[in-house]
């Protein structure tokens, strides 16, 4: 069971040196709703699995369907 305090939550007394402080990791700020938005769009904008002639023509296949419209 790990202890709630730690003797480093007090201030130093006279004559002690202060504890040093641990180095907290970088964290990204999280996404704005317009940057998820963009994201997503971007995904399924690029996938290569979209349907619709254009998108199997991006996706590299040399013959598509061009019947059954």
């Amino acid at each position: 069971m790990k202890s709630s305090w730690s003797i480093h939550d007090f201030p130093a007394e006279e004559g002690e040196t202060p504890a040093p402080e641990a180095d907290k990791p970088w964290v990204p700020p999280p996404l704005t709703s317009k940057e998820k938005a963009a994201l997503n769009f971007a995904m399924i904008r690029n996938r290569l699995d979209r349907k619709g002639r254009g998108a199997r023509r991006r996706a590299g296949e040399k013959k598509w369907a061009t019947k059954g419209k």
